[in-house]
């Protein structure tokens, strides 16, 4: 996942648990993480936003 978004370890912990502090993820025992209720909603409201698609047509 750090590969991916090209981010460093203590980057990615950051944002990581800004997203578990706004309850937009969860993390299991074996830190595996999972989207939640409130994070499906708003990745919902981010793909309906014009910018949104904007950027992913580029």
């Amino acid at each position: 996942m750090m590969r991916d978004a090209n981010l460093s370890y203590s980057l990615a912990k950051r944002y990581l648990n800004a997203l578990i502090s706004k309850d937009l993820l969860e993390s299991d025992e074996k830190h595996r993480f999972k989207t939640t209720k409130e994070g499906l909603v708003f990745l919902e409201k981010c793909e309906a936003c014009p910018l949104f698609k904007w950027i992913h047509e580029k």
